[in-house]
């Protein structure tokens, strides 16, 4: 698998059950620890999400079930009915992430303000999020430039277990309108791998641009 490529796996089963998912071989049901998707409802489907870490992006943090990012890992997972029925044995997803060197830029996968969305006439901020793939530090400007030219920086978690539901990496900040009812660009771009060395970290070469339309 691809790191910090949303991963989707799950089973489908003949009566409506609770599934628990664990990254340990354990003996019974209550022995586990995490819910598949976090739910303890009786589905016939259960379904977990989850991204993998980078081979060489350090510890995975305190998300649940926990990831490695060292090569081939399992995760264990076990249904139980409504009358205690249970598996004595436990289904296993086996994975491996890929170990080669990550070259790939950060991808800015979309932002909570809607680009063309009108703004009110007298706004001087606005709060943006910025959601990312990966673990990056992110800057914005209103011309597009090299990332290293743009002015405004934003904050940015970098923790494995502070990704969003929909397990992308939040930037937050404040955007800057200037031409009060009329159109407002602005430019974004990311550097990935946090604290690394500067020859070790990719960066975005293209720009990701919002509008927002004056009022």
């Amino acid at each position: 698998v691809q790191a910090f490529t949303p991963l989707e796996f799950g089973v489908i089963l003949n009566e409506p059950s609770q599934c628990k998912v664990d990254y340990n071989h354990t003996s019974a049901f209550d022995n586990m620890q995490f819910y598949v998707g976090g739910s303890n409802y009786y589905r016939y489907n259960h379904t977990q999400k989850m991204k993998l870490p980078g081979p060489d992006t350090g510890g995975a943090g305190d998300l649940a079930p926990e990831l490695e990012n060292d090569g081939f890992f399992s995760l264990f997972v076990r249904c139980r009915d409504a009358n205690g029925n249970e598996n004595v044995d436990e289904f296993v997803f086996n994975f491996c992430v890929d170990p080669s060197k990550d070259t790939t830029p950060p991808r800015i996968e979309g932002t909570s303000i809607i680009s063309g969305s009108p703004i009110r006439h007298d706004a001087e901020e606005i709060p943006i999020e910025v959601y990312v793939n990966e673990p990056s530090e992110c800057k914005w400007s209103r011309q597009s430039k090299n990332y290293d030219d743009m002015e405004n920086e934003m904050e940015c978690a970098t923790e494995t277990f502070q990704i969003n539901a929909e397990l992308n990496y939040v930037c937050a900040g404040n955007l800057t309108i200037t031409d009060k009812g009329e159109d407002n660009k602005f430019f974004f771009r990311c550097k990935d791998k946090p604290g690394k060395e500067e020859n070790k970290r990719n960066v975005m070469v293209q720009s990701y641009e919002l509008l927002l339309k004056g009022s």
